[in-house]
C-alpha cells in the first residue's frame, strides 16, 4: 500500500482574477480580460477612453454655463445653481446641458475621483464629510443667479432713490440673505421683474415673514426695520390709499421707538451738556444706557421720519417724529460721507421738513378738525418758506450735483436734478395752494380790494408752479416711473387735483379762462397717460426678458398678460381727463346760456357738492365748513386712487 502512488488530481479551473483597487473601492464591476497586465496593473483600461470623452464634454458645458451666467449678471465668477421647485428649473443649467454620467462609476472614473476626494465608504458605514458645504437655495423660489441679478437692479436704480437703507457694493446676494434675511426678501420683492401675480404672492410671503419675526418672535433687530422700510417704499404698494401703507408705516414707527433709535442717546446729550433729566429718572435710565447710534440706525430713523411725514401729510395728521434729532442725524451722515448717497439723503430730509412746516403753518386741506388762519396771515410764512426752499435748491442743480457726486454717471446726475426740480415745483404748489380754500378778511374789513388781489397773486403763483411741474414730468423718460419711491406718485396726483381746482374755480380777480390758456391740462393729462402706457409696455418687456434669460419655468401667458400698476393709473388718469373735459363743456354751455354750470349727474361719483360751483366758497365756510366745491374730490386733497373704474361707462 505504501508503494502505491496516489492518483494525480485533476487540474483546478483557472482562478478568476481579483478586481482592481479602484473598482473595488467604488464597488463597480471590473471589466478585466485575459489580456490585462500582471498583478502590478492598478486600473482596467476598458472604459478610460469613453470616460475621458464624458469628462471633456462635462467640463466644456460647465465652462459655457459659467460664462453665460457671468455675462447675464454683469459680474465675474460662477454661481452654484440650486434645485428650486416652482419658480426655477428642476436641474441646474450645467446638468441640463451636459451628458448624464451614470450612477455606477467605471474604474477610470473611480481613479479620477479618488484624486480629488476620499474613496466612497461602504454601504452601512459612516459617511465621509463633504469636502464642500452644500449651498442652500434662497427663499421665495429664487435661484442665486436670479437673486444676484435682482440685487444688481436694486443697486443700480433703486438705491439712490431711497437712500435710507444702504447695501454695500461688495456684498453678494447670499451674504445679504445670511446676514439680513428681512432686508434680502424686501429687496427681492421691490426689484424683481416678475409677473404681477407672482409679485403679489411674494408680497404676502415677505409681510408674513416680517410679521413673524417682529410680532410673534418679538425680535428686536435693525434688519427687520430696514426690510419693512423697503416694503413700504417700493413693494408694489405705491398707492398712498392702500390701507396697508398706513398699517405698515405706523408699525415701523412703533418698532423704531422700541429699538431706541428715535431720540438722542444720553451719551450724546452728556457730550453737548443737555443731560438735565431729574435724578430719579436718570438713576432709572442708568441701568440700560443706550449706546451711540450707528450710521445704519440713523439712516433707518430718517427713513421712518420720511415715510411717516408722507403719510401724515396725505391724511391731514401731525407728524410725531419732528425733532432736533432729525437735523442731527442728517447733518452727521452728510459730514461723515460714509456712502455717496448720504448727501442726497440730507437734501431729501430737508425738503421733507419744509413740507412738514407747510402743513404746520396752513393746516392740511383735508383736515377739518383744526382751525386755519385767514389767508392774509400766511403771507409772511410763505415768504420765509419760499426763501428757504430756493436756498436748498441752489445746491441741487445739475452742476452742483456733478461736483458732489463725481462717481455717478451723467444720466444719474440728470435724474437727480430732475427729481429735485420736481420736488421744488410740488412744494411751491403746496405753498400757494391754501389760496384755493383759506378764507379772506371779513366783509367789513378795510382794503377789500387788497385781499382779493393777494388771492389772485397766490393762485397765479400756484398755476405757474403747476405748469412747470407738468413740463418736467412729461419730459422725464417714461421708464423712470418704475423706480420712483412712494412719494413721487403722490406728488403727481396732488398737482393734478390742484390744477382741476385752479382751472375751474370762480374767485374774485381770477380769470379761470386765461388760466386754462396758460396751462393746457388736457394735453398734459394725455401725455401722462401715454407715458404710463409706455411704462407698462416696458415693464412687460423686462419681465419677458428676465423670465427667458433666467429660465423661470411655469409662467403662463395669463400671468404675463395681467396688467400692472401703471395700467390702472393710466385708466384713472384717463377718467380724470374725461371728467375735466366734461366740466369745461358744461361750463361753456352754461356761459352761453347766461347761467351757471349745471349740477353733475348722480353717476359722477367724484362730485357730490359740485352743484355749488357758482357760489364763492368763503361765503359758505361758516355754515357748511371748509368744503371743496371745485376739484376732483370733495373732502380730500389728492385721492383719485380709489376711483371705481366701472363708472367710466356711465
Amino acid at each position: 500500500m505504501q508503494g502505491l502512488t496516489p492518483p494525480e488530481r485533476p487540474a483546478s479551473p483557472p482562478r478568476r482574477r481579483r478586481a482592481c483597487i479602484p473598482c473595488t473601492n467604488a464597488k463597480a464591476r471590473c471589466n478585466f480580460t485575459d489580456l490585462d497586465g500582471g498583478p502590478d496593473d492598478a486600473v482596467c483600461e476598458s472604459r478610460v477612453a469613453s470616460l475621458e470623452d464624458r469628462l471633456d464634454a462635462l467640463t466644456t458645458a460647465i465652462e459655457a454655463q459659467n460664462a453665460l451666467t457671468s455675462r447675464s449678471l454683469g459680474i465675474g465668477g460662477s454661481s452654484n445653481p440650486s434645485l428650486i421647485p416652482g419658480l426655477t428649473h428642476a436641474q441646474s443649467p450645467a446638468q441640463a446641458q451636459s451628458p448624464v454620467v451614470p450612477a455606477t462609476s467605471s474604474p477610470a472614473s473611480s481613479t479620477s475621483a479618488s484624486r480629488l476626494s476620499p474613496a466612497a465608504p461602504r454601504q452601512g458605514s459612516t459617511s465621509w464629510p463633504s469636502s464642500q458645504p452644500s449651498v442652500q437655495p434662497p427663499p421665495m423660489g429664487l435661484s442665486w443667479p436670479q437673486a444676484e441679478r435682482i440685487l444688481a437692479i436694486y443697486r443700480d436704480i433703486c438705491l439712490y432713490n431711497f437712500p435710507f437703507v444702504w447695501i454695500p457694493g461688495h456684498m453678494t446676494a447670499q451674504e445679504l440673505c445670511e446676514s439680513k434675511p428681512c432686508l434680502f426678501r424686501a429687496v427681492m420683492l421691490s426689484s424683481a421683474p416678475l409677473p404681477v401675480a407672482r409679485l403679489k404672492k411674494m408680497k404676502r410671503n415677505v409681510i408674513a415673514y416680517i410679521s413673524q419675526r417682529m410680532l410673534v418672535e418679538e425680535e428686536r433687530s435693525l434688519d427687520v426695520l430696514q426690510g419693512l422700510l423697503i416694503v413700504i417704499a417700493w413693494a408694489d404698494l405705491q398707492s398712498l390709499y392702500d390701507q396697508q401703507i398706513t398699517n405698515l408705516t405706523y408699525l415701523a414707527t412703533g418698532y423704531a421707538h422700541n429699538l431706541g433709535i428715535t431720540k438722542i442717546p444720553r451719551e450724546l446729550l452728556k457730550q453737548i451738556g443737555m443731560d438735565n433729566a431729574p435724578d430719579d429718572v436718570r438713576a432709572a435710565k442708568d441701568i440700560n444706557v443706550p449706546k451711540a447710534p450707528s450710521s445704519d440706525e440713523m439712516r433707518a430713523f430718517l427713513g421712518v421720519y420720511y415715510l411717516l411725514s408722507i403719510n401724515s401729510g396725505q391724511f391731514g395728521r401731525n407728524t410725531t417724529m419732528r425733532s432736533q434729532y432729525v437735523d442731527f442725524c442728517a447733518d452727521a451722515l452728510a459730514q461723515a460721507g460714509e456712502y455717496p448717497s448720504d448727501f442726497l439723503l440730507q437734501q431729501v430730509v430737508r425738503l421733507m421738513q419744509i413740507e412738514d412746516r407747510i402743513s404746520e403753518f396752513f393746516g392740511s386741506a383735508n383736515d377739518t378738525a383744526r382751525g386755519r388762519p385767514l389767508l392774509f396771515l400766511v403771507d409772511e410764512n410763505v415768504t420765509t418758506l419760499r426763501a428757504e426752499l430756493d436756498s436748498i435748491l441752489e445746491s441741487l442743480t445739475y452742476t452742483e450735483l456733478a461736483k458732489r457726486l463725481p462717481h455717478c454717471s451723467p444720466d444719474q446726475i440728470d435724474h437727480f436734478a430732475r427729481y429735485f426740480d420736481l420736488t421744488r415745483q410740488y412744494l411751491l404748489v403746496r405753498l400757494y395752494e391754501p389760496a384755493t380754500y383759506l378764507g379772506d378778511l371779513p366783509e367789513n374789513s378795510v382794503e377789500p380790494g387788497g385781499r382779493h388781489q393777494y388771492r389772485a397773486t397766490a393762485l397765479q403763483n400756484c398755476l405757474v408752479a403747476a405748469n412747470a411741474f407738468f413740463e418736467t414730468v412729461t419730459n422725464v423718460p417714461a421708464t423712470s416711473a418704475r423706480f420712483q419711491a412712494l412719494a413721487a406718485p403722490g406728488q403727481t396726483g396732488f398737482v393734478m387735483v390742484i390744477c382741476s381746482r385752479l382751472l375751474v374755480v370762480d374767485a374774485p380777480d381770477w380769470d379761470a379762462a386765461a388760466a386754462r390758456r396758460i396751462l393746457d391740462f388736457s394735453d398734459f393729462l394725455a401725455k401722462i397717460i401715454g407715458r404710463l402706457q409706455v411704462a407698462e409696455e416696458r415693464r412687460k418687456v423686462n419681465v419677458e426678458h428676465f423670465v427667458r434669460e433666467t429660465r423661470v419655468l411655469g409662467v403662463t401667458q395669463e400671468e404675463m398678460d395681467e396688467p400692472g400698476r401703471y395700467a390702472g393709473t393710466s385708466q384713472k388718469t384717463a377718467y380724470i381727463k374725461a371728467w375735466y373735459e366734461n366740466r369745461l363743456r358744461q361750463m361753456d354751455e352754461a356761459a352761453a346760456a347766461g347761467g351757471h354750470a349745471a349740477a353733475p349727474l348722480s353717476s359722477e361719483p367724484m362730485y357730490i357738492e359740485e352743484r355749488l360751483l357758482g357760489r364763492p366758497w368763503y361765503r359758505l365756510a361758516g355754515s357748511a365748513g371748509p368744503r371743496w366745491f371745485v376739484g376732483l374730490l370733495e373732502g380730500s386733497a389728492w385721492n383719485f386712487d380709489d376711483v371705481q373704474m366701472s363708472n367710466q361707462a356711465n
